[in-house]
């Protein structure tokens, strides 16, 4: 007697099964092994540089805190330079309002012409200068050193050259101030190397070593140039005026370039 033959789906049943299984088991295994990289990559990133992430959380914290100080400086240095803004405007008022005080002006309507001073006299306090009256200087011109100081009145003229007589010269007078605008009077220059004052006012404040400056009521000379400074004053009740001397501000020997304001 024949034996009965099995369905084939019964023959390959058990073998199928151990391989599907067999696959189940792999994947499952290829999935843990691609969870554990990526739970290794992901330590190692938060991990470098330490053993317990400390310092990839210590260096946000820094950059945190680094931006944080730099947009505080960033707020002082806008302050800062609001308040220097502000002080500028207040030193502009400022200076607006000294020179107003002091009777302050502008010497535009005066032209300046360039000189070299070509030598110096001391016997007479006077000294040469290289341009004269064809180059537009003229008798009772203003010369004037530096930055603001006077340097003395032209008294003779050449073609090419011309005679300035300082201060401390015989016959030069120039009208003067304080640095407040108190009245000084007449300045005289008396050949020697002191300026003498002798009619001061006894209302006008004197300080040994203040400045005094030119008075614009002196004919063709500007306001406010630097004359000398305040060396004695006597003052006596008695007498109706302060008697004062006063040292130049400069030395005729230091006199090398100056320039000439010239009323047009």
């Amino acid at each position: 007697m024949t034996k009965p033959t099995r369905p084939i789906i019964e023959r390959y049943a058990r073998p199928l099964l151990i391989i599907l299984g067999f696959v189940f088991v792999l994947s499952f295994l290829l999935r843990i092994s691609f969870i554990a990289n990526a739970v290794n990559n992901l330590r190692f990133v938060l991990y470098q540089g330490g053993t317990d992430g400390t310092e990839f959380i210590r260096s946000a914290r820094i950059t945190k805190e680094t931006l944080t100080q730099e947009r505080n400086s960033f707020r002082e240095q806008l302050a800062l330079a609001a308040v220097n803004s502000s002080e500028l405007i207040s030193l502009q008022e400022e200076n607006a309002r000294l020179k107003e005080l002091l009777g302050y002006q502008e010497h535009d309507a005066f032209e300046r012409i360039p000189a070299r001073v070509l030598g110096a006299d001391t016997a007479t306090y006077t000294y040469t200068i290289d341009q004269g009256s064809e180059d537009g200087v003229s008798i009772a011109d203003t010369a004037v050193a530096g930055n603001g100081i006077f340097a003395g009145i032209v008294t003779a003229l050449t073609p090419h050259t011309a005679t300035v007589s300082t201060s401390q010269a015989n016959g030069i007078r120039v009208i003067a101030q304080t640095a407040d605008g108190s009245p000084i009077g007449v300045i005289e220059g008396e050949g020697g190397y002191l300026l003498h004052a002798p009619f001061i006012p006894k209302t006008t404040q004197l300080t040994v070593g203040a400045p005094v400056l030119t008075h614009d009521n002196t004919p063709n000379i500007p306001n406010d140039l630097v004359i000398g400074t305040i060396d004695t004053s006597t003052r006596n009740e008695q007498d109706a005026f302060q008697n004062g001397f006063l040292r130049p501000w400069y030395d005729i020997h230091e006199l090398t370039f100056i320039e000439i304001f010239h009323l047009p």
